[in-house]
């Protein structure tokens, strides 16, 4: 399947299909009012039948709307990258460096583990585990490394 074809189907997801988190109960309604469209467009543009471009300026809102971001990982993907969602801003108290280098560890290990299975067994089942498993380290490491910047960004300001 050409990528014109994956990212139609994607773009139909996004607009007719059940959102993800706080934007699974969003409609087609709700998608073409933030976006300033009419309905009967916003269901022409999305249509795997109608060979109408999907406005980009459109795709922002609508993922934003229903947290469903699969259209731009797919943008990424054909381009050679790779999307991984920010952490959340978090605050830390002085205890908690211990837990936070024990959560950092426990998910390093668990996506060394789902490597070490996808080597041995590759199928779809042990390769998505593996993914999921590698991006919540990758989120994990930007979120330690999110927190060790604003601590030595702090450390620096009191030296000056």
């Amino acid at each position: 399947m050409n990528f014109q074809s994956r990212i139609k189907i994607k773009e139909h997801e996004l607009i007719h299909g059940q959102g993800k988190n706080a934007g699974k109960n969003k409609t087609v309604y709700d998608v073409a009012e933030i976006c300033n469209k009419s309905y009967p467009y916003v269901c022409r543009i999305s249509s795997l039948t109608e060979d109408v471009p999907f406005p980009v300026g459109m795709l922002v809102p609508a993922m934003k709307l229903k947290q469903n971001f699969d259209c731009l990982e797919l943008i990424a993907w054909e381009c050679g990258f790779a999307i991984i969602p920010l952490p959340k801003k978090i605050k830390m108290q002085k205890g908690d460096v211990n837990q936070m280098a024990a959560t950092y560890q426990k998910t390093s290990s668990d996506a060394v583990q789902a490597l070490l299975d996808v080597i041995d067994n590759l199928n779809p089942d042990t390769y998505k585990k593996f993914e999921d498993k590698f991006k919540q380290m990758v989120q994990n490491t930007l979120s330690v490394k999110k927190t060790i910047d604003k601590k030595a960004s702090k450390q620096l300001e009191l030296e000056f």
